[in-house]
C-alpha cells in the first residue's frame, strides 16, 4: 500500500513549442525557445561514433575528427575559430560516444547569426591542417596516457571489454594506441567524407531567439551542404553470455573496484523504463536496497546501479568502491539483494520513490539551454523523436511493480552476470594478513612543508605511482575579503587569471595547455582563491613557469573582463532557476546578517555589474601576498629536482599588501527567525540554518559525525521525514565551515501544503537529539561513514593537494587529514549530545520556506535533483570552502 502522503502521479511540465524542419538535403533542424537567459545553445550531432567506424575501427578516428573540426576551415585559419568564439563571449566543445559525435556552442543571443555561420563552416569545410593534426594527435596520445593512469577510466575500459566480445562497443572510444599512431591524414579525411553529411546530422538550437529568424539562418547556412551517401554500417550482434564471466585485473590503485554487469537493452527497447526504475530501486542513491545492504554496514565505500542504453543493446551494471578484502562478501551480498527482488516485488513506496527519482534525474538534467539542445539532438539521432524525453517521463509514471520484478528476473539472471574487479596486487607482507578495515591513513612521509625565501609555503608530495603532477596555488581570500559593494570580485579575479598575462594572451594560454595535454583551472570560494594545473611529469618545469606567469603577471585585459562579466551575470541569472542555490542565498542572508558569509560567492547581478578591472587587480594584489599563499606540488617529482624550480617560480620577493578592513563580528542569534520566499515552481523548499563551527574549533570532527547521524544514509531526518511520515522525498543536512564559524543546514523539498509539517518534524528531531542523544550503534555507523568518505575523497593528488592547502592556509596545519580519522573515532556519545545542545538550537536559528506564490496546498509532487532517496543538493557535506571554478583544457 502506498503511503497516504506520497503521491504516485506526477505533473509533467508542459512542453514548450518545438519546431522541426527537415532541409532538402536531409539535415534536421530543431528549435525550442527559452527566454530565461539571454543565451542560445547550438548542438550539432553527427550520427557516427566509435562503433560505426567500420574499416577504421580501433583507430579512434571519430575522436580525432572531433578534435580537428574546430581547428580551421578553408576560410578560417588554425586558431581563428577559438578566437572568434571567445570574441562572442561563448563556449565551444565537442564529444564523442559509441554512436554519435557532437559539437556544442553556447553564446549570447546577440551573436547567434555569426555563431551559426561559424558552426556551419566547421561542419562543412574542415581543413585538417597537417601540422595541426600532428599537434592534435600528440594531445590525444597524452590523453591516452592520462586515461591509463585514471583508475575509473581503466575500470570503464575493462567493463566494456568484458561485456562485449564481438560488438564494436568493446573498443575504447579513443581507440588503441598502435592503430592511432598509424592513422594518416588521408584516412582522417576519408572517414570525414564518408560519415559527415547533412542527412546524417541533427542541429538542435535552444534559447532566446525567434523561430523565423532561426529557420532562415539555418536554411541560409546549411541548405547548400550536399547530401551524402549512407555508409553501410553493419555491427555484429553480441552473443549472450553462456555462463558467468569473471575478469580480475590488478593495478596500482588505492581503492578496489567491483562491477557486476548484465547485458542490457537499447534506448528504444520497451523495457527501458522498467530497467531504469529497477536501477534506481537497486542502487541509485541513499536508501536504495544495495546501499542499505552494502554501504551502510561498511562492506563497500559506495555503490551505484545504472542502466546504459545506447543505440544498440547496452549494459545494466552495479559498481562499487571497496577494500579488496571484501570483494567476495560484496559480490555475495549483491546477488542476495537481486535474488530477493526477483522473489518479492518492490513495495509501493519504493516504486513511487523510484519513479520520482527517475523523472527528477531526467528533468533536472535538462535545465540549461545547452543541456536542452543536447537532449533534443540525441533524442532525434538515437530515437527518431525529439520529444523522446517527454514521452519517457510520461512512461515512467505508468510503470508497475510487476514490470520491475519481471525485468529483474529476465535481465539479472546470475548465469548472465559478468564480474569485473580492479585491485592493487597485494604486497608480500599483506598476503599473511590484510590491513584493518577502515583504518586511518598512515602518516605520509613523502609529504612535507617547505618555506621559500619570500615566505611562501610549499607542500611537496613525492608520489611516483603515476607519471603525472598536480601544481596548485591557493591564497586566502574569497568572501572574507569582500563587501556588498564588491561582492563577486574574488570570482571575477579567479576567472580573469585564465584570460591572459603580460606576455601571453588567453588564446596562447589555451594553446600551450592543450599542447601539454594538461588541464588548467581557477577557482574561488567563500574563503580562498586559487589556480591549478594538472599535467604529465615531463612537463613540470614548463608548467611551473606557466603557473608562475599566470599568478604573478595577470594582464586583466578590458575586453576579456567584459566578456567574463557578462558570462558571470548570465550564470547568476541561471542560479535563480535552481531550487537549492535560490534557497541557500536567502537563508545565508538571514543567518549571517552583516557578516560576509551572508553574501553569495559568485556575487549578485548588481554587484558584478559594478565591478571594474581595477577592482580585480586590487583583489589580486592582496591574494598574491607571499605569506598568504600556499603552493602545492603533488605527483611524480623529486624534491632535489624541483626545489630550485619552485624557488625561481614562486620565491621571488613581493610586497605584502594588507587585506581589506576587518570584517564585522558575527553577532549571536537571539531568537528563531522565520523567512519566506516565493519560488516560481511547483515544489516548496524548507531550510533550517544554525550557526556552526570554524575549521579550528575543537568540535570540528564531532559536528561532522553529527551531520552523518542526521543526514547520512538512513539518517534520522531521512527515516522520520521521508520513510515514516512521507512528508518529503529529498531530505538531509549539510555542514559548511571556514576560518569563521559556518553553518549547519537541514533541508527538505516537499509539496507546498506540507512545508509547515516538515519544519515541525525537523525541529522535533533536533529536540529529540538534544534531549536523548544517540545510541552507540548510531555513533559507530556515522563514524565509519565519515572516515570512509574522507578516504574516497582524498584518493587523488588533486583532491589531497586542495585539502591540505586549505588546512595549511586556514592555520589548521596540513597534517589535519592524517589526524582526522582518529579525531572522528574519538568522538563519544556524550560529545554528540553536547554539540547538539550547543549548535542545534531551535530557539536560535533561521527557518526559510520557499514556495509558489499564493499556494496553500500543492497540486503534485515534483522532484529535485539528486542521487537517491536522500539526495544531497549542491551544498557539499563537510564543505570547507565551496569553491567554484573555471577550466581550460
Amino acid at each position: 500500500m502506498t503511503h497516504p502522503e506520497i503521491t504516485t502521479s506526477f505533473s509533467v511540465p508542459p512542453s514548450r513549442p518545438l519546431h522541426r524542419w527537415a532541409l532538402p538535403n536531409g539535415l534536421v533542424v530543431l528549435f525550442q525557445e527559452d527566454h530565461s537567459a539571454p543565451l542560445v545553445a547550438l548542438d550539432a550531432l553527427v550520427k557516427t561514433g566509435s562503433a560505426t567506424e567500420g574499416a577504421w575501427a580501433g583507430t579512434g578516428v571519430s575522436h580525432v575528427v572531433e578534435h580537428m573540426l574546430f581547428k580551421g576551415t578553408a576560410t578560417r585559419p588554425v586558431g581563428a575559430i577559438e578566437r572568434e568564439v571567445k570574441s562572442y563571449g561563448g563556449q565551444i566543445n565537442g564529444h564523442t560516444t559509441h554512436d554519435v559525435t557532437g559539437y556544442t556552442l553556447t553564446i549570447h543571443r546577440d551573436h547567434f547569426p555569426e555563431a551559426l555561420t561559424l558552426l556551419a563552416d566547421a561542419l562543412q569545410h574542415p581543413s585538417f591542417d597537417p601540422q595541426e593534426l600532428t599537434r592534435e594527435l600528440d594531445v590525444v596520445f597524452r590523453e591516452l596516457k592520462l586515461r591509463r593512469d585514471d583508475p575509473d577510466q581503466s575500470m570503464a575500459d575493462l567493463i566494456w571489454a568484458a561485456a562485449y566480445r564481438e560488438h564494436p562497443y568493446r573498443i575504447p572510444i579513443v581507440g588503441y594506441e598502435p592503430l592511432l599512431r598509424a592513422l594518416t591524414r588521408q584516412q582522417v579525411v576519408d572517414y570525414y567524407r564518408a560519415h559527415y553529411a547533412p542527412n546524417r546530422t541533427v542541429l538542435a538550437i535552444v534559447g532566446d531567439a525567434d523561430p523565423a529568424a532561426v529557420r532562415a539562418a539555418a536554411t541560409r547556412e546549411l541548405a547548400g551542404w550536399p547530401r551524402g551517401l549512407e555508409p553501410p554500417v553493419v555491427t555484429p550482434a553480441e552473443p549472450p553470455p553462456v555462463a558467468p564471466r569473471q575478469v580480475d585485473e590488478t593495478a596500482d590503485v588505492a581503492v578496489a573496484q567491483l562491477a557486476i554487469v548484465f547485458p542490457g537493452v537499447a534506448v528504444t527497447d520497451p523495457n527501458l523504463v522498467a530497467l531504469d526504475t529497477l536501477a534506481r530501486v537497486l542502487g541509485e542513491g541513499r536508501g536504495s536496497r544495495l546501499d542499505v545492504a552494502l554501504r551502510e554496514p561498511g562492506i563497500v565505500h559506495d555503490v551505484a546501479g545504472w542502466n546504459y542504453t545506447p543505440r544498440e543493446p547496452g549494459l545494466f551494471a552495479i559498481t562499487m568502491h571497496l577494500d579488496p578484502s571484501r570483494i567476495s562478501e560484496a559480490q555475495a551480498a549483491t546477488h542476495a539483494v537481486i535474488a530477493e527482488l526477483q522473489r518479492r516485488s518492490v513495495t509501493s513506496i519504493e516504486l513511487a520513490a523510484a519513479k520520482r527519482a527517475v523523472i527528477a534525474q531526467d528533468l533536472f538534467g535538462r535545465q540549461t539551454v545547452g543541456a536542452q539542445a543536447g537532449d533534443l539532438a540525441v533524442n532525434e539521432a538515437l530515437a527518431g523523436d525529439p520529444r523522446f524525453s517527454q514521452h519517457y517521463v510520461e512512461a515512467v509514471q505508468q510503470v508497475e511493480a510487476e514490470a520491475v520484478q519481471r525485468v529483474a528476473r529476465d535481465y539479472l539472471a546470475s548465469s548472465r552476470a559478468i564480474q569485473v574487479t580492479l585491485r592493487r596486487a597485494p604486497a608480500p607482507e599483506e598476503i599473511q594478513g590484510q590491513p584493518q578495515q577502515g583504518a586511518a591513513p598512515s602518516a605520509d612521509s613523502s609529504l612535507e612543508r617547505i618555506t621559500l625565501s619570500n615566505g611562501v609555503r610549499v607542500l611537496l608530495r613525492e608520489d611516483p605511482r603515476y607519471p603525472i603532477v598536480t601544481l596548485r596555488i591557493t591564497a586566502f581570500g574569497g568572501l572574507l575579503h569582500e563587501t556588498e559593494a564588491i561582492n563577486g570580485v574574488s570570482t571575477m579575479t579567479a576567472r580573469m587569471l585564465l584570460r591572459g598575462t603580460a606576455s601571453r594572451s588567453a588564446q596562447e594560454l589555451t594553446e600551450l595547455v592543450r599542447s601539454l595535454g594538461g588541464e588548467l583551472a581557477s577557482a574561488s570560494g567563500r574563503n580562498s582563491v586559487g589556480v591549478s594545473l594538472a599535467l604529465l611529469r615531463d612537463d613540470v618545469a614548463t608548467g611551473m613557469t606557466l603557473l608562475s606567469d599566470i599568478w604573478h603577471h595577470p594582464a586583466f585585459p578590458a575586453d576579456e573582463f567584459l566578456k567574463e562579466q557578462r558570462l558571470l551575470q548570465a550564470e547568476i541569472a541561471q542560479t535563480e532557476d535552481d531550487l537549492f542555490p535560490w534557497g541557500r542565498r536567502r537563508l545565508m542572508r538571514a543567518l549571517f546578517a552583516e557578516h560576509p558569509y551572508a553574501l553569495p560567492p559568485e556575487g549578485t547581478a548588481e554587484s558584478v555589474a559594478r565591478l571594474t578591472v581595477a577592482d580585480a587587480a586590487a583583489c589580486h594584489r592582496v591574494l598574491a601576498s607571499p605569506r598568504r599563499t600556499v603552493v602545492s606540488l603533488f605527483g611524480d617529482v623529486r624534491k632535489a629536482d624541483v626545489l630550485p624550480l619552485l624557488e625561481r617560480a614562486f620565491g621571488q620577493p613581493a610586497a605584502e599588501v594588507p587585506p581589506p578592513a576587518a570584517r564585522p563580528p558575527l553577532a549571536p542569534l537571539a531568537s528563531r527567525r522565520r523567512v519566506t520566499g516565493v519560488w516560481p515552481r511547483a515544489e516548496a523548499i524548507v531550510l533550517i540554518g544554525f550557526r556552526g563551527v570554524s575549521v579550528t574549533d575543537p568540535d570540528f570532527a564531532a559536528v561532522d559525525v553529527l551531520d552523518a547521524v542526521l543526514g547520512g544514509s538512513g539518517g534520522r531526518l531521512f527515516t522520520e521525514v521521508r520513510e515514516r511520515k512521507g512528508l518529503a522525498y529529498t531530505v538531509g543536512s549539510t555542514v559548511s565551515t571556514g576560518p569563521d564559524p559556518g553553518s549547519i543546514v537541514l533541508y527538505a523539498v516537499t509539496d507546498p501544503s506540507q512545508a509547515d509539517a516538515v519544519v515541525a518534524t525537523l525541529l522535533k528531531e533536533v529536540a529529540r537529539l538534544r534531549a536523548a542523544g544517540v545510541t552507540a550503534d548510531e555513533l559507530s555507523v556515522a563514524q565509519e561513514g565519515v572516515i570512509g568518505a574522507q578516504g574516497i575523497q582524498l584518493q587523488t593528488n588533486g583532491a589531497l593537494s586542495l585539502a591540505t592547502s586549505l588546512d595549511e592556509l586556514f592555520a589548521v596545519g596540513w597534517r589535519r587529514y592524517q589526524a582526522y580519522p582518529a579525531q572522528v573515532r574519538g568522538v563519544t556519545v556524550h560529545d554528540l549530545r553536547r554539540v547538539a545542545e550547543r549548535y542545534l538550537t531551535p530557539d536560535r536559528c533561521v527557518v526559510f520556506i520557499g514556495r509558489p506564490s499564493g499556494t496553500a496546498s500543492g497540486t503534485g509532487y515534483k522532484l529535485v535533483p539528486g542521487t537517491g532517496a536522500a539526495a544531497s543538493p549542491p551544498l557539499p557535506s563537510g564543505e570547507r570552502d565551496g569553491v567554484r571554478g573555471e577550466k581550460t583544457p
